[in-house]
């Protein structure tokens, strides 16, 4: 039964029953008869609209044409003034979107606010059939509450009655409603009315249930088609990336059920194995075509790493592979298991990747990283690795190694006479000599410019016995680079000097090893007698007081520690004629640094240059100090020869004349015979420059070096200096008596003053005052001191 007419009233058949309910018991039978056969008409019409329904259902291939149908059919055979379908939408505002519509008043439908959320706008008939998943009937529009919002809307389109049912998912959800619209179902002199029968209730709510499912049925057709299209279209498109890519995809089998994987037959293959190594798929098929064209020389690894699959479910390895013209590409391949239920392995699956250029871009890094440009060698990374390997290996062995620090002698001079591409070539051809010197297990390495490193792994079980091989080792090194190098049209010579270091005995680390071999190589090359050394804990003490006296040398320049000492010269009445100055060095902790220490180091690190201007300005302004007291004082100074041929050398001179003031005459400047034989006519100029100022120059320790009358003659030269190896064994050394008295008469009438070095003894002063020679210097006329306290004696003995 239909029960009050209220939202919550069941669905029951239509029947004599439910007829007489609508008769009017105290109208006419006429009128009782015309309703019922209303009710009848509007039943049928809904009969012959369900079975339209089920004809669309057939025919429709779109959820928007079904709908669109059933809109059309409720209203042409329905004889409904309108309907519409409408399908709710997820989201706060839970909006109701029409999607078909057919009849009158429906024109502004998608302007309305729908909703089938619980508020004013979501509970007229259609919202709450949503909302609550149940057939909803409005008898008398005009009045009902519920249609407040759309009221306005339904009285012009003459709507008297509506009915929303409700369109549910297999779960039985609502996803949507179908609404129709009356008119005229409302009966005169106000009797008792209903705008929807029972019967006509039950078969509209049979129509929105077909109509739900045949949705359903094309939601989920559309679905397949748009899977199945987009299956198809996937594999298109992964036919056409295979076809184009440098990938091969493949499967093999066990042609006999046999258990290992190297014995595995190829079943399918990708088309592309044509276009990328030019075999038909067919052909790939065939017995031992993978193991025919697998490259000889990795064959074995990658017949090994197949058969890890026999413990491992996945593997890669790459090996190169034979295309069908003959030329070997680099393959990365990646195999997996597929086992069988007792977990044997039943098929491999894989895929090559063709990685030929990038294993090339691979080498090409890698040898940018690990080895020399030039000669193709290991650089200086490479040796790392590779010695920290050997260190470890010969801790655990206690087979003792070595490493071998080469430095080319000559090698500068061929880049200055020849220019750096034949530099180049020689370098190559040395790296070439001397890994042909030596085992293939040993490595030679290139650090940079001239210096190559040797490392002589497991040499022998004793250190001794392998510092013996690494020294023969060295020698027949020497021995290959001894021949001259073709470079071009040009013969090139060069030597070697090496230091040797044992490994692990003589070093705890890369670091040490490496320094330690350095420092043997540099005392090698600082050796007249020796072009191999090894390296000696004592080597290291030097090279630590080395490093002391470099550090001081920067911090007197920084903080003003040189001092200038005084040693004076008298004449044949001795008198004081003059004096030399003497650099000396204080440390900070005031100890003094004498200058055989630290000179041979300034001239090495290049501070002779700044050492050798601030001692020639600290004597210039002595001798003007003095001037400007009325007290003329001749000084004599010593110039390094790096000093000497720097090319500021001059300029130096004349700027510090200039700033002090003092008189060019009143300084003397004191270089070796040795600096005259090297780069004369340079030596030439510069002296004649600044003789033609006043500076006078004197030659320091003569006759032990190259002396020649020759240069005595041309160039301005004021002085000579007697080197103290002649007046050591004076006057009893007949032969150095014979040299001294030598020296004195050739500079005699040469006009040139001598000064003798290292005078001691009142016999040695007596022998030379006799032979009139000018002036003597050494202990016996008092030793060198701090400038301050001999200027104090010298200027309180001429005032007394």
């Amino acid at each position: 039964m239909v029960g009050d007419g209220s939202e919550n009233s069941l669905i029951e058949p239509l029947g004599s029953e439910a007829i007489r309910r609508h008769e009017d018991p105290a109208g006419p039978v006429e009128d009782a008869l015309a309703r019922s056969n209303a009710l009848l008409d509007r039943t049928n019409r809904a009969l012959q609209t369900l079975i339209g329904c089920n004809q669309a259902l057939a025919r429709a291939a779109s959820e928007a044409e079904l709908t669109a149908a059933i809109c059309r059919l409720a209203v042409d055979v329905g004889r409904y003034s309108a309907a519409w379908v409408g399908m709710a939408e997820s989201g706060a505002e839970a909006a109701l979107r029409p999607v078909a519509k057919a009849g009158i008043g429906l024109d502004r439908l998608e302007s309305l606010p729908l909703s089938w959320a619980d508020n004013p706008h979501g509970r007229g008939p259609t919202g709450t059939a949503v909302r609550e998943g149940r057939v909803v009937t409005i008898d008398d529009l005009e009045h009902d509450p519920r249609m407040e919002p759309w009221r306005d809307t339904a009285r012009r389109a003459g709507y008297t009655a509506c009915i929303a049912l409700p369109l549910r998912g297999e779960a039985g959800a609502a996803f949507g409603a179908l609404t129709l619209y009356a008119t005229g179902r409302k009966p005169a002199g106000g009797a008792p009315y209903r705008g929807f029968d029972a019967e006509e209730i039950r078969l509209l709510a049979e129509l929105a249930a077909d109509l739900a499912y045949g949705i359903r049925t094309l939601r989920d057709r559309a679905a397949r088609d748009s899977a199945r299209a987009a299956l198809h279209s996937s594999e298109q498109r992964l036919a056409r990336l295979l076809e184009a890519s440098s990938t091969v995809i493949y499967a093999m089998e066990s042609p006999n059920g046999e258990a290992d994987p190297a014995s595995f037959k190829f079943a399918e293959i990708s088309a592309n194995i044509e276009r990328l190594f030019g075999y038909r798929p067919d052909a790939a098929l065939g017995a031992d075509w993978w193991t025919d064209n697998v490259h000889p020389a990795d064959r074995p690894a990658a017949l090994a790493e197949s058969r890890r699959l026999l413990t491992q479910d996945t593997i890669v390895h790459r090996y190169r592979f034979r295309r069908r013209d003959g030329v070997y590409r680099w393959v990365r391949d990646e195999l997996t298991a597929i086992r069988d239920a007792d977990g044997r392995t039943a098929r491999i699956v894989g895929a090559w990747v063709d990685i030929t250029e990038k294993h090339q871009a691979d080498e090409d890094i890698q040898r940018l990283a690990y080895f020399d440009p030039l000669t193709g060698l290991p650089n200086r990374a490479a040796l790392r690795l590779r010695l920290q390997t050997e260190i470890a290996t010969a801790r655990d062995s206690g087979l003792a190694g070595a490493l071998l620090f080469i430095d080319l002698d000559g090698f500068k001079a061929i880049n200055d006479l020849h220019g750096h591409s034949i530099g180049d070539i020689v370098l190559d051809q040395v790296g070439r000599r001397l890994q042909a010197a030596l085992r293939a297990s040993d490595i030679v390495a290139r650090l940079g410019g001239d210096e190559f490193v040797v490392l002589l792994a497991r040499l022998a079980d004793t250190a001794d016995r392998a510092a013996e091989i690494a020294h023969e080792l060295a020698e027949k090194l020497r021995a290959a680079l001894a021949p001259p190098i073709h470079a071009v049209t040009h013969e090139c010579y060069v030597t070697a000097s090496i230091g040797i270091a044992l490994f692990p005995q003589d070093a705890s680390g890369i670091d040490d090893i490496l320094r330690q071999a350095d420092i043997a190589m540099y005392q090698a090359k600082a050796s007249d007698s020796v072009s191999v050394a090894f390296f000696e804990p004592a080597m290291q003490d030097r090279v630590a007081h080395r490093h002391a006296i470099e550090q001081a040398l920067r911090e007197a320049l920084d903080h003003d520690r040189f001092e200038v000492w005084l040693q004076p010269q008298v004449g044949r009445a001795n008198d004081v004629t003059g004096a030399e100055a003497l650099i000396r060095l204080r440390r900070a902790d005031g100890t003094i640094v004498l200058p055989g220490e630290f000179i041979p180091i300034a001239e090495q690190t290049g501070v002779v240059l700044a050492m050798g201007r601030w001692m020639l300005r600290a004597v210039c302004r002595i001798i003007a100090a003095q001037a400007r007291q009325g007290r003329r004082l001749r000084i004599a100074i010593n110039v390094s020869p790096r000093q000497f041929r720097d090319p500021a050398f001059v300029p130096d001179v004349e700027r510090i004349l200039a700033e002090t003031g003092v008189d060019p005459h009143d300084l003397l400047i004191e270089i070796t015979e040795s600096l005259l034989i090297d780069r004369i006519d340079e030596a030439a100029a510069k002296m004649r420059a600044l003789a033609s100022l006043g500076v006078r120059f004197s030659i320091d320790d003569f006759g032990t070096g190259y002396s020649s009358l020759g240069y005595l003659q041309s160039l301005p030269i004021a002085e000579i200096k007697i080197d103290r190896g002649f007046i050591r064994h004076l006057p009893d050394g007949a032969r150095d008596a014979t040299l001294a008295e030598a020296i004195l008469a050739m500079t005699r009438h040469l006009g040139l003053s001598v000064v003798a070095e290292g005078v001691e003894t009142e016999a040695q002063a007596s022998f030379l005052r006799m032979r009139d020679c000018d002036a003597m210097q050494g202990y016996l006329f008092g030793r060198p001191e701090p400038a301050q306290s001999w200027l104090d004696r010298w200027t309180a003995n001429i005032t007394a």
